[in-house]
């Protein structure tokens, strides 16, 4: 949570498309559902800080798979 988003009370979920290469990698693409105060930007830093497995073909070989996570944020109590 950013300082701004907890005063204003702010909570909901960001979208973010993202690309999985086959080494396992991943890109943010964008932000299809953005809230703002921050949020946004902590959103694709999370995103970016987790470790994603790449998609396989129907013969096990690792390819590129788009897709989207959506990260909620919620205050406490």
């Amino acid at each position: 949570y950013t300082a701004e988003a907890r005063q204003m009370h702010i909570e909901g979920v960001v979208t973010i498309h993202i690309r999985v290469l086959p080494n396992g990698s991943v890109e943010v693409v964008g932000v299809t559902k953005p809230l703002g105060y921050g949020l946004d930007e902590s959103a694709r830093r999370a995103v970016l800080a987790t470790k994603f497995e790449p998609a396989t073909d129907a013969s096990g070989h690792p390819v590129t798979w788009d897709g989207l996570v959506n990260v909620t944020f919620q205050l406490a109590g």
